[in-house]
């Protein structure tokens, strides 16, 4: 006879398992075991590896990269380590500002999330930035998840964790000031 587990209990576990936190308190019901629970494990050794500086994911279009390393990964990340901060950036901002927007949704309007981890919703939180509520470490100037784009820098602010996440795009691609504007980013 197994035991049911309690809700700290679930949260642990949540804790521990990008993929089934993906995929049962955020909804990502669309997930599947291949590629994605390889995908999720891969992240989380890499996270676990101090040695480890850049990680790589290169799929095909709709195999849910985005779902799983942009709008995913963040919220876990925080859950793990509130005081963490995540550089999120896109092709431009306004697509950086939709991945925010996203999973600051996660953060608002999931009932499960919100029973199992509590309301984490602090100050700011604006359409570029957002910290949340358990972020304890006042003493740095960065918040909880920035956005940022190739069209904009964020000179003088130090990340734990960066994601780039379709920095190409068909208006920086076809010029050669474009590209180049990519490689310097």
């Amino acid at each position: 006879m197994t035991k049911a587990l309690n809700k700290a209990e679930w949260a642990s576990y949540y804790k521990k398992n990008l993929y089934q936190f993906s995929k049962s308190i955020l909804k990502y019901d669309l997930l599947q075991k291949d590629p994605h629970l390889f995908m999720c494990q891969d992240i989380q050794a890499f996270l676990e590896d101090p040695e480890q500086e850049e990680i790589l994911f290169m799929l095909p279009r709709d195999t849910f990269k985005t779902t799983v390393l942009v709008l995913s990964l963040p919220i876990w990340v925080l859950l793990n380590n509130p005081d963490a901060r995540i550089l999120i950036t896109t092709s431009n901002t306004r697509l950086s500002e939709s991945r925010l927007n996203a999973i600051q949704r996660q953060f608002e309007l999931n009932s499960k999330f919100i029973e199992m981890f509590g309301n984490l919703k602090g100050f700011p939180w604006a359409a570029t930035t957002m910290n949340i509520s358990t972020k304890m470490d006042v003493s740095k100037k960065e918040n909880s998840i920035t956005i940022g784009g190739v069209d904009a820098t964020n000179v003088g602010m130090h990340f734990d964790l960066i994601l780039g996440d379709d920095l190409v795009d068909e208006n920086n691609s076809t010029s050669i000031k474009g590209r180049e504007a990519v490689k310097q980013y």
